[in-house]
């Protein structure tokens, strides 16, 4: 396996993972924040995906509970505004400098909003103490029970919804809380707000990721377990198993996702902490005594053994001691974590210097898991505002460890296996065995499909070569010949192939490293060759020769040219208008240049040209921008270029003018969508009002022309349904619709288009007989 994919692979992983409001699928706005209590929301339009979080100052009445029809002008003028995104419980030592003996107290917040927007929801996460919500004066949710002592507290958290109704142009969220016991006076994260289905979207796709990494951690789990039960000498599977464990009851507690809750409804306050907590410190024992076992010649022994008796210590603690004791060492702690990691990342990069055996994934998966631990210790202490992202780090190490121990398994098996058959190999003929094995050998070489030659270091091509190198060449290969001289390459892709061969033969960088530089897909005629590449070293480990494996990949070359053509087009489609007003403006702007009576100054030219590729682009229409780029080139550019650029782009937009509904006909023309509820406002508009009758008249029967739909447009792609069906029955039929841009009702007609559409369905099954049967 090549260890350098592992970095891509973990990339790809942590992207796949991404919290929601960080892709493209859920806008996170970023909103005005709150201001002395209120936030002004009134120019925000919720649509179906946009979500915004409740940052800022609330107003805060400390150690007072008010309902919200008790807050009169009096209270007002003993309001203080507090950020409640405070880390741990530093608001309420702040507090407690004026108020020494008070952890109680209500805070309020105003939200002022379109009353035409349609009904919202609010997502309240874990307030991490005793608490009660109101919202628009109803008490909503009561967590607990909040009381001006400590004796009578009783702290509970559950995140929950609260649905708003609609027309509302004013929120009042209301939250009475004490925190005598907590360790945090506020929500957990910020409150959310937004159409019901992007809130409850984004709740929901963050207990998907997480379900699917835990499971996916659990299963390592288990594997590596079994792995000990089968080899009880080795420790470093029980180490990385429990480990596993650890981390997956982790990120069942404390993710985005929230799962526990799911599960247990409201789990115990004090036992949900302890667990929070102890497996944070169990797992930092349990890693540091697997990564020992795996380098015990690069991590010096006492400093693991005092981080596992500190994470040991705390462990204790956290067991011993209420909340309010342990949470006081919490930081500490980490930090005493993070400089550990530092301290093994920097071993990690000696041993990769070093080369030893699997450092390189210890240190891609060392770094993501610090990476994300960093990211967590800075939000938990209000440093930074992001998401949840240590359970992400906990997947991607998880996975560098097992790709770590399964490699070292099966070298184990792989020199078990090498023993066996050298013993057989010494049992045996030699000379016998050395003559079937060259027999079947060339045997394979002269059928395989793949193509395999090898070039020294003069970057000849040696004897041995297979035989589907000239089919795959389309010419007779010769040795003694230089490789590049079967490709179409420029002087100066010769030479920069030329250059990374040297690399590669100079051994003075990883074998790996240089590989990549040497191009892995090069033109062939009309053909596409992939080449890969291979070291082959002598008994004294200098390279001999560089092993090639070429295919033919002309094929899927052209399907990923067609898919990434495919994804341009669907990228048109949802960007319709956008791709409209860029053709008006841009072949307008061409239009301009070719028509000019006096030429423009050639700097002028290049500057539009350059403008044009970009946007082609960021449009996908990579072969355009190519065109254009190598025009750019050029030393002058003269008149017949600038009809070449046009030409390519109207001939691009008519060939798919069908599938975009695009015409460069008539992309001067401007349409306006209407929505069915502007015209019933117009509607009522016009009844109370007093227009002729004949004006009146000729507006309503506008109205009523507007809202028709063409009939092909409803019925949707039938001519396609009956062919695939009519393929898939071996009948042969097919369909002609005549008066399909007939424009109708489609209320009117839904229930007779979707039974016509049935009819014609079964028609096809049951009416139309096999063609063998028809006269």
């Amino acid at each position: 396996m090549n260890i350098f994919i592992v970095p891509q692979l973990v990339l790809i992983l942590i992207a796949s993972l991404l919290p929601t409001q960080m892709r493209a699928d859920t806008k996170l706005v970023a909103p005005p924040r709150l201001e002395k209590g209120v936030l002004d929301l009134q120019s925000v339009n919720f649509d179906e995906e946009h979500i915004v979080e409740l940052h800022g100052e609330w107003q805060l009445f400390w150690g007072k509970f008010l309902e919200p029809q008790e807050i009169t002008k009096n209270h007002l003028n003993d309001v203080i505004f507090a950020d409640l995104k405070y880390k741990e419980n530093e608001l309420l030592s702040e507090l407690a400098g004026v108020h020494p003996s008070i952890s109680h107290g209500t805070a309020r917040a105003i939200i002022r909003i379109n009353a035409d927007q349609q009904p919202l929801q609010i997502q309240f996460p874990e307030l991490r103490s005793a608490s009660k919500i109101w919202v628009n004066g109803k008490l909503i949710r009561e967590l607990g029970q909040i009381s001006e002592t400590a004796e009578e507290e009783q702290a509970r958290m559950l995140p929950f919804f609260v649905d708003l109704i609609a027309n509302q142009s004013e929120i009042e969220i209301l939250l009475q809380v004490s925190a005598y016991h907590g360790i945090q006076f506020g929500p957990m994260t910020p409150l959310k707000i937004g159409r019901p289905r992007a809130v409850s979207d984004s709740y929901r796709a963050a207990q998907v990721r997480d379900a699917f990494a835990i499971g996916a951690i659990l299963i390592m789990c288990f594997y590596h377990l079994s792995l000990f039960l089968l080899r009880r000498d080795r420790y470093g599977p029980l180490w990385f198993g429990l480990f596993c464990f650890i981390i997956s009851i982790r990120s069942f507690i404390r993710s985005d996702g929230q799962l526990i809750y799911t599960v247990f409804g409201q789990p115990h306050y004090d036992l949900m902490f302890k667990v929070e907590y102890i497996s944070f410190s169990a797992a930092v024992a349990t890693v540091s005594q697997f990564i020992y076992i795996l380098y015990p010649r690069d991590l010096h022994k006492p400093v693991v053994q005092l981080v596992v008796w500190i994470a040991a210590a705390y462990t204790a603690t956290i067991a011993l001691f209420p909340i309010h004791i342990y949470s006081l060492f919490l930081t500490a702690f980490q930090i005493i974590v993070l400089v550990f990691g530092a301290y093994v990342l920097a071993l990690l990069t000696k041993a990769v210097y070093l080369r030893r055996n699997g450092s390189l994934l210890m240190l891609v998966g060392i770094f993501t898991l610090l990476a994300g631990t960093l990211n967590d210790i800075l939000k938990h202490n209000g440093i930074l505002d992001t998401v949840t992202m240590v359970h992400i780090g906990l997947f991607n190490f998880v996975l560098c460890q097992s790709l770590i121990l399964s490699k070292r398994f099966a070298a184990a098996f792989l020199r078990i296996k090498e023993a066996e058959q050298e013993i057989r190999t010494l049992n045996d003929s030699l000379e016998k065995k050395v003559k079937e094995r060259t027999k079947t050998i060339q045997t394979i070489l002269d059928h395989v499909k793949s193509g395999f030659l090898l070039i020294d270091e003069s970057q000849n091509i040696l004897p041995g070569f297979t035989r589907s190198c000239h089919e795959i060449f389309g010419q007779t290969v010769q040795t003694q010949t230089k490789l590049t001289d079967y490709f179409e390459l420029s002087p100066r892709e010769i030479e920069q192939f030329e250059l990374a061969l040297s690399q590669v033969f100079d051994d003075l960088m990883p074998e790996e490293v240089c590989l990549q530089q040497i191009p892995d897909r090069l033109s062939c005629g009309a053909r596409c060759i992939s080449l890969q590449g291979a070291v082959v070293r002598d008994d004294t480990g200098d390279i001999r020769s560089i092993l090639f494996s070429i295919s033919d990949v002309t094929r899927l070359v052209d399907a990923e040219r067609q898919g990434q053509i495919n994804a341009t087009l669907l990228r048109l489609v949802r960007e319709r208008s956008q791709v409209r007003h860029f053709l008006r403006e841009s072949l307008g702007e061409l239009d301009d240049l070719i028509d000019r009576s006096s030429p423009m100054p050639d700097a002028l030219i290049r500057n539009s040209l350059h403008t044009l590729k970009g946007n082609l682009s960021a449009y996908g229409l990579q072969d355009l921008a190519k065109s254009i780029h190598q025009i750019e080139d050029q030393s002058k550019i003269a008149l017949a270029d600038l009809k070449t650029i046009k030409m390519g782009i109207e001939d691009f937009f008519r060939k798919h003018e069908d599938y975009l509904g695009i015409q460069l006909d008539s992309i001067h023309q401007r349409t306006y969508p209407v929505h069915d509820l502007d015209l019933k406002t117009l509607q009522t508009s016009l009844r109370s009002t007093h227009l002729p009758v004949k004006a009146a008249t000729a507006l309503e029967h506008w109205i009523q022309t507007i809202k028709l739909e063409r009939i092909d447009s409803l019925i949707g792609p039938l001519q396609q349904t009956v062919s695939g069906l009519a393929a898939k029955l071996g009948k042969s039929a097919r369909l002609e619709m005549i008066g399909g841009d007939i424009r109708v009702d489609a209320e009117h007609y839904r229930h007779f288009l979707s039974t016509l559409v049935h009819l014609i369905r079964n028609a096809l099954d049951h009416g139309i007989e096999f063609p063998e049967d028809r006269a």
